[in-house]
């Protein structure tokens, strides 16, 4: 992701906001089914942007022309699933603060770290 956000700031290229590339754009394009034509609706809901209910998701394929094919669009997100480091809990690491992990936020119920 580093190497393509080099490639197009270096080309001139710039984002929709006319900003440089980063590698976090570069990584929300390549997990974005709608690049191969697919709309998937109902990911996200009113609540504070969490996942919706994966029962209630609709997913229509080509639904307009794919700007990347499908094989290659699979390849790349097989390639970025394996590089993904494995989630661990957090009762599982080492960290100086006690409650680490085990006191969570109450509007997003994220996990408060030290």
């Amino acid at each position: 992701m580093k190497a393509i956000a080099r490639s197009l700031n270096a080309d001139g290229l710039t984002s929709k906001t006319g900003k440089k590339w980063g590698t976090t754009s570069i990584e929300k394009i390549l997990h974005n089914e709608a690049y191969a034509g697919t709309l998937v609706w109902g990911r996200r809901t009113k609540n504070h942007g969490r996942v919706g209910n994966s029962a209630l998701l609709q997913r229509t394929e080509d639904a307009w022309p794919a700007i990347v094919d499908g094989a290659t669009f699979s390849q790349a997100r097989a390639k970025l699933s394996g590089r993904a480091p494995r989630p661990i809990h957090p009762r599982q690491v080492d960290s100086a603060y006690m409650l680490s992990g085990i006191m969570r936020y109450e509007m997003c119920g994220a996990s408060m770290i030290g």
